[in-house]
């Protein structure tokens, strides 16, 4: 007799108790979660980095093509990461660990910059290991979850998840 498998969410029981006390969709959670990737991956990987070129160079001696050159590897490791890694989305728990594994690998590279010496380091951690991460934590997971959940209002569903990026400019650069 094979060991049961063990699951990676909630029993269905407890996800149907919760989804009847809801006084709204429960697919507007999945919309807000979305809000929040996006606002805080795009808040802190793009949003900040532009506020901190200036003083990284001052800091550093890097050329400013250096480090937004990081940025072109993240968003090209990201693109390409979201072609390969995209079939994870279908299976049952996939989008919980791309975001769970993704945000601690983005997260973990923004930590580890703390101890960057060089250009490479940092090309390697904020663009290559950053965009490594960013596959869970932008648009790609965003763009597959949100449809599951709506067919009468998805257009105004994923407009709500994608407004996280643009209001991420706006809080989060006079933050940093």
């Amino acid at each position: 007799m094979p060991a049961p498998v063990a699951s990676l969410g909630p029993a269905p029981s407890v996800i149907s108790s919760l989804v009847r006390r809801l006084p709204f969709y429960y697919g507007w959670t999945v919309v807000g979660a979305g809000f929040m990737t996006m606002f805080v991956s795009n808040g802190t990987a793009f949003w900040a980095l532009q506020v901190f070129v200036g003083p990284m160079q001052e800091d550093t001696g890097w050329a400013r093509a250096g480090i937004m050159g990081a940025l072109t590897v993240r968003w090209i490791v990201g693109g390409v990461g979201g072609l390969l890694l995209g079939f994870v989305l279908d299976k049952r728990h996939g989008p919980v660990l791309l975001l769970v594994s993704g945000a601690l690998l983005d997260g973990g590279s923004m930590a580890a910059l703390y101890w960057v010496d060089s250009q490479f380091e940092f090309l390697l951690l904020f663009g290559f290991a950053g965009g490594v991460g960013s596959i869970g934590t932008g648009r790609l997971i965003v763009g597959a979850l949100i449809p599951k959940w709506f067919v009468m209002r998805r257009g105004i569903a994923m407009g709500v998840a994608a407004t996280g990026s643009g209001l991420s400019a706006l809080v989060v650069s006079p933050l940093a």
